[in-house]
């Protein structure tokens, strides 16, 4: 299995370059697996709780929805763990989500966003 990955800041057109790659892949025969690698949570979701439960999370009302925002800088727990643990958190999506494309036989994977992107957004 092939594996193709691009990173870029925010806006740069990974998404919409990927998703013309796929489209072009698909149409040769390629069966195709897509992966979104932004902030997915699974042990992050003990430190929301703990924000919430702390005072370190600001609820934002917008038009749309509300919106949460956790201070983790302002806690010394929250500061430590929380860049480790959504670290842990998207290897973990990212192992998962390449077992399951092999398992299911995809030949290529394409990935939007990676590590380097997740470290720079962590900073």
């Amino acid at each position: 299995m092939k594996i193709i990955i691009v990173s870029g800041v925010d806006g740069s057109g990974k998404s919409t370059q990927l998703a013309l790659l796929g489209k072009y892949l698909r149409a040769r025969g390629f069966k195709v697996k897509y992966l979104w690698l932004r902030w997915f949570a699974v042990l992050t979701y003990l430190l929301y709780l703990y924000a919430r439960l702390a005072g370190r999370t600001i609820v934002v009302r917008t038009r749309s929805r509300p919106v949460h925002i956790h201070i983790f800088w302002m806690d010394p727990l929250l500061r430590y763990l929380y860049p480790r643990l959504l670290f842990l958190d998207l290897l973990l999506w990212f192992t998962l989500n390449k077992l399951a494309t092999c398992m299911k036989g995809y030949d290529i994977l394409l990935i939007d966003r990676f590590v380097l992107d997740v470290l720079i957004d962590l900073l």
